[in-house]
């Protein structure tokens, strides 16, 4: 078979386009995640109680949705490395709350 049939380079989306793709639906993991730890933040309580629930809030939102679980522990790595420093960026915004 030749032409535009199974498995050309044109029925093939682009690298780009993939690489968009994935890292949309990790800027949305990502968003998910610190949604969720955000709402367990009270600025009342002490900085280990704080704590506390930052980390519950995060091990409580991966243990709900296991696909965002594996995109941002294990997915990240194989999108590259842009994806990993958003992943790395976002950890850092939780480090300054």
């Amino acid at each position: 078979m030749t032409g535009a049939g199974r498995g050309s380079a044109s029925a093939r989306p682009t690298q780009a386009a993939a690489s968009a793709h994935s890292g949309a639906l990790l800027d949305g993991a990502i968003e998910r995640l610190l949604g969720a730890m955000a709402a367990a933040v009270d600025a009342e309580v002490d900085v280990q109680e704080r704590t506390r629930r930052l980390i519950g809030a995060y091990l409580d939102a991966l243990a709900e949705e296991p696909t965002l679980a594996r995109m941002f522990l294990v997915e990240v790595y194989a999108a590259g490395p842009d994806a990993v420093q958003r992943r790395v960026d976002s950890q850092q915004r939780v480090a300054l709350w």
